[in-house]
């Protein structure tokens, strides 16, 4: 049984029945042993599948030549551009360089939030936007932004996959809505 395993099977003997998001938020952001706390660079079998960031720079770079478009016509005011769930910063990184080399002008009014609520998952994003490290800052969620903050755009690639969610049901007969959990098999 791996160690994660053996967390979530403690927790749910501790509880009962472990709502499907605790679940999920476990299985995902457990600290050393959860998915996304896992070292990143491992695509393919033993790691993580393949995406369109991990295969170049090209949809970094067609992500960026729209938000420009869309940034020029904001007024002229700290712009941000909020990537949630940022992965290793690569999207970032072909975003924030796309910018820099083929619109400089806009670099100065540029803040790069990154919604993440992993440390360790920061920490590698940190070192992987290093260059940009002026123009980036993190929040562990979007409800931890100041109020009012985002004058820009809001935007995620591959996002529901990271998110603990709650799993709900209806009951036909009983004619009620349920929420589904995590327990233990007999």
């Amino acid at each position: 049984m791996s160690e994660i395993a053996k967390i979530v099977r403690q927790q749910v003997e501790r509880e009962g029945v472990l709502p499907f998001a605790e679940f999920m938020r476990l299985a995902l952001y457990c600290p050393k042993y959860g998915y996304y706390e896992q070292l990143p660079g491992r695509i393919g079998r033993e790691g993580d599948f393949y995406t369109n960031v991990s295969l170049g720079s090209l949809f970094g770079e067609l992500l960026a030549f729209q938000f420009a478009q869309w940034l020029e016509k904001l007024p002229n005011e700290p712009l941000q551009l909020v990537e949630a769930g940022a992965h290793n910063g690569q999207l970032a990184a072909d975003i924030l360089t796309w910018f820099s080399q083929q619109q400089p002008e806009l670099v100065p009014r540029l803040q790069y939030w990154i919604i993440e609520p992993s440390a360790r998952r920061q920490t590698w994003q940190a070192k992987e936007l290093e260059h940009f490290a002026h123009l980036v800052r993190w929040s562990e969620s979007l409800a931890a932004l100041p109020a009012g903050a985002v004058t820009g755009i809001i935007f995620s690639n591959g996002l529901l996959d990271a998110m603990p969610v709650q799993r709900m049901g209806w009951d036909v007969n009983e004619r009620f809505w349920f929420e589904w959990g995590v327990a233990l098999g007999i």
